[in-house]
């Protein structure tokens, strides 16, 4: 619990406090060392897998975290969790960081896929990634 980055994404579980239950404080305290850590917002907080291993136990916790599951369609890429409430933007900006950490894939169009503990699931279209500068902005 000294490293810098882990030591600031605990900070920002208790700040934000997202959690609903027992259960998801723990899958979400469970999330706290797997991917990248975004706060994209007060109420919204995204996690980007790093490589396959991340990607697989994100996508056996993002329900017991009450989150957002995101995934890539038609490349390459990691998956992301979103914690909190998602609007259409805040969708579009997902997509576009999947994309960013994705494999380059030569369709500019890149899919992806998202499913809700609400069992609705839907999909989207990004057209370029997102850009290194706003990630830094919204890094934990």
């Amino acid at each position: 619990m000294t490293e810098v980055g882990f030591g600031q994404r605990l900070k920002d579980l208790y700040k934000h406090r997202s959690y609903s239950s027992p259960e998801a404080r723990m899958a979400q305290s469970k999330l706290l060392r797997l991917g990248r850590h975004f706060r994209v917002s007060e109420s919204l907080k995204v996690i980007v897998g790093r490589n396959e291993m991340e990607n697989r136990e994100m996508e056996t916790l993002w329900q017991e975290a009450g989150g957002t599951f995101f995934r890539p369609e038609n490349f390459d890429g990691p998956v992301s969790v979103g914690i909190g409430p998602i609007s259409e933007t805040d969708r579009g900006l997902i997509g576009r960081m999947i994309a960013r950490y994705g494999k380059t894939t030569p369709t500019p169009e890149r899919k992806i896929a998202f499913a809700l503990v609400s069992g609705e699931t839907g999909g989207f279209s990004v057209h370029e990634p997102v850009d290194d500068k706003m990630l830094e902005k919204l890094r934990l």
